[in-house]
């Protein structure tokens, strides 16, 4: 029984030390996947506020992408983490003139400023080979 227990003790100790360096190695800084996951949030966000035909359907759109950017903001992107970073500032300007659009209810203005948003997504995306 004690051989069994011991053995048991072993199995666990092993179980345990391959998630503690799985943790270690994957767990501690976010990954390409949780940016990607993000982004991809971020696009649907985006085209559900594009096709929006009224400011009150595209405001709850636009305030689930301020929310995503915010995410976006926390992570980094091992790769380029500068223009990364660069990027995000970049996109939380634009987003203030998003807000700034759908608060005054101007969904010509909103549409416009989301486009710029676009475009500020597409130089980064560019800028770090996305």
């Amino acid at each position: 029984m004690n051989a069994l227990s011991l053995r048991s003790k072993q199995k666990l100790i092993a179980a345990c030390s391959v998630l503690a360096i799985g943790l270690m190695t994957f767990g501690c800084t976010p990954k390409a996947s949780e940016v990607g996951g993000v982004m991809k949030e971020m696009k649907q966000s985006y085209k559900s506020a594009m096709d929006s035909t009224n400011i009150d359907d595209f405001a709850t759109y636009a305030a689930q992408l301020e929310s995503q950017a915010k995410k976006a903001s926390a992570l980094s992107y091992k790769d380029k983490p500068a223009v990364y970073s660069d990027g995000m500032q970049e996109l939380q300007q634009d987003m203030t003139e998003l807000k700034s659009a759908v608060d005054a209810k101007d969904l010509d203005r909103a549409r416009a400023a989301l486009k710029k948003i676009d475009e500020t997504k597409r130089k980064y995306h560019k800028a770090i080979d996305a």
